[in-house]
């Protein structure tokens, strides 16, 4: 019975088979034909669709942004500030005192302190004379010695010399520095163990200008680390130039070897300014400072009342300048006073 139901089965898919007829074959081809040729379509639709939006709004899109990213990154233009107006214009007052500050500005910066802004007068006129010896031929008269009370050009000397050994002689390694500085660099050089790199540092310079050497007083480490550049550049011939309140061999706590070696050059002392030098220096700054002009008695009486210290007619001026802006006008002697 099994082998009848299989031959049963066989002759039903024979006869299916047979009685397909050639149209229905045909029939199947021409689908896959007609489904392809659909696809072929949708695929030419999209890309039209794509290249049309492309074409109208996505080119559009792409330059707008790259337009709003270079805005974004260029710099913005701020508003340029007013022009001044003729009420600035007619206030003497706020012109002056601008310009009064870029000039007190000028007169306080190193650069001020030159060779032709030195006053030169008969309390300072050997010291004037060595500064030009220096400036001209720096070989000459090394070590100098600068010795005088506070407020009578030290500084500005050491100061000019170092700008003309920089400018006109082309030396690079111009080192200019108080005694406090040089104390302050050793004792860092000593904690870190950097005492050899200290000793280079200083007996490699072109040139060395050390202020107020009466700091070092009672310092004998100190002292003795000064010694050895003192000894290197006077045997070398190089710029020394030392400043104090007192000569080297009058000043306390030296030690008796540097005190001679600083001794050997030139000792140039300074004296407290006299009363003509006082003058010019007095006028100098009330140009440069103040806003209105002083009167001559004025200045004369202002002149006689002050002391041989630099830094004391600086003190004063800057008083006229405040007060004078304070009211408007140039103040009285009481209102000095």
């Amino acid at each position: 019975p099994l082998e009848d139901a299989a031959e049963a089965v066989a002759s039903d898919k024979k006869d299916n088979h047979t009685e397909r007829s050639p149209a229905d074959s045909a029939r199947k081809p021409q689908r896959r034909s007609d489904q392809r040729q659909g696809r072929r379509h949708a695929r030419k639709g999209n890309s039209q669709s794509l290249s049309r939006l492309v074409g109208e709004g996505a080119g559009r899109v792409r330059k707008e942004s790259q337009t709003k990213t270079a805005e974004a990154g260029a710099p913005r233009q701020l508003p340029l500030p007013p022009l001044a107006t003729a009420e600035c214009e007619s206030d003497p007052v706020g012109q002056s005192a601008d310009k009064n500050r870029n000039r007190s500005r000028e007169e306080a910066s190193p650069a001020a302190m030159s060779v032709a802004s030195f006053v030169k007068g008969s309390c300072n006129q050997l010291a004037h004379t060595a500064m030009q010896m220096v400036c001209q031929d720096p070989s000459t008269a090394s070590p100098l010695f600068l010795c005088g009370p506070t407020g009578t050009g030290k500084t500005h000397i050491m100061s000019a010399i170092a700008e003309q050994l920089r400018r006109f002689h082309r030396m690079r390694r111009v080192m200019h520095l108080s005694a406090e500085q040089f104390t302050n660099d050793f004792i860092s050089s000593v904690g870190n163990s950097g005492i050899t790199a200290f000793r280079r540092r200083y007996r490699e310079v072109d040139a060395l200008l050390i202020d107020d050497v009466q700091f070092l007083g009672s310092k004998k480490a100190t002292l003795r680390e000064m010694l050895y550049p003192v000894e290197t550049l006077s045997a070398a011939g190089r710029p020394l130039v030392l400043s104090g309140l007192h000569s080297p061999t009058e000043t306390q706590g030296l030690l008796r070897e540097l005190a001679g070696r600083m001794a050997a050059g030139l000792v140039c002392p300074i004296q407290p300014l006299d009363q003509a030098t006082r003058e010019v220096v007095l006028r100098r700054w009330i140009d440069q400072r103040c806003s209105f002009p002083m009167p001559e008695e004025m200045i004369q009486q202002i002149n006689a009342a002050l002391s041989g210290d630099g830094r004391v007619i600086s003190g004063v001026v800057n008083v006229i300048n405040t007060l004078q802006r304070m009211y408007g006008r140039v103040p009285t002697m009481d209102e000095l006073h």
